[in-house]
């Protein structure tokens, strides 16, 4: 399986289906209230969450988030797939943290997955997000680091 490969199997079994209306507005207060926890402005788009098959991601040359269909969990195995609407925003908004602040990681390849990692390890401390959801942010950076030691040993 290729490094790429592995990546996107990580976001396999995440929902696909477009959003509805009260799932839109269901990210939209949750974004609120991470916004509040965290005092940060990162502006929501959701102009891509009504659309089959779009994927939620901070955009660092536009610094927001974009809402897609892979905000709310789906049937996957993996703790990606598992991660909550508050989960899976909580780390976008730690990716736009990471960058305002200058700690984000190269995003080719194996530093992607470090990147990735950390993002997790930074959103399972917002204060806002359950026990749930800290953990399998937690094994989704375990995960994304199992990735990358695999792939360090690959290039040995």
């Amino acid at each position: 399986m290729s490094t790429t490969t592995k990546l996107e199997h990580l976001w396999i079994g995440r929902n696909l289906d477009a959003l509805d209306r009260r799932q839109i507005e269901n990210c939209e207060h949750i974004w609120s209230v991470l916004l509040q926890s965290e005092e940060i402005f990162v502006q929501l788009d959701v102009s891509r969450a009504g659309r089959v098959g779009t994927m939620t991601g901070f955009n660092e040359q536009e610094t927001k988030v974009y809402l897609g269909a892979n905000v709310y969990e789906g049937p996957g195995f993996s703790a990606n797939a598992r991660l909550s609407a508050m989960a899976c925003l909580a780390h976008e908004l730690a990716h736009a943290q990471r960058h305002v602040h200058g700690r984000g990681r190269s995003k080719t390849l194996p530093e992607i997955f470090l990147d990735e990692a950390e993002t997790s390890i930074e959103a399972s401390f917002m204060r806002v997000l359950s026990r749930r959801d800290r953990r399998d942010l937690v094994e989704d950076a375990g995960d994304y680091l199992t990735i990358w030691m695999r792939h360090e040993d690959n290039t040995k």
